[in-house]
């Protein structure tokens, strides 16, 4: 005959095993996943990072060429770029008060 303690003890193994399975089954497998995308999100992170220095760098060193293209340009032709400076401020004082009325 089966015992009321029988079953608590049945019980127990069964919820034991049950926890054992889903631990085996579904949190370790989990753990190793989620460790595994951080890993893999912090290499993407790393490189990203590293790309847009480097990028950033380049464009830095690109500006300034150029910057220093357009003095020397302006300075050979001074007359020209006030010109070109001053037909520049017309078109954005003309844009700017057209679109404000």
């Amino acid at each position: 005959m089966t015992t009321t303690s029988d079953i608590k003890t049945d019980a127990r193994e069964l919820g034991n095993t049950a926890l054992e399975a889903a631990r085996d089954q579904v949190i370790d497998p989990a753990r190793a996943a989620a460790a595994k995308a951080g890993k893999i999100a912090q290499e993407v992170y790393a490189d990203t990072r590293d790309a847009v220095v480097k990028h950033a760098g380049e464009a830095s060193e690109m500006a300034k060429v150029q910057c220093d293209r357009a003095i020397t340009w302006a300075r050979a032709n001074p007359l020209t770029a006030i010109g070109i400076a001053f037909a520049a401020g017309l078109l954005f004082a003309k844009s700017t008060l057209r679109s404000n009325r």
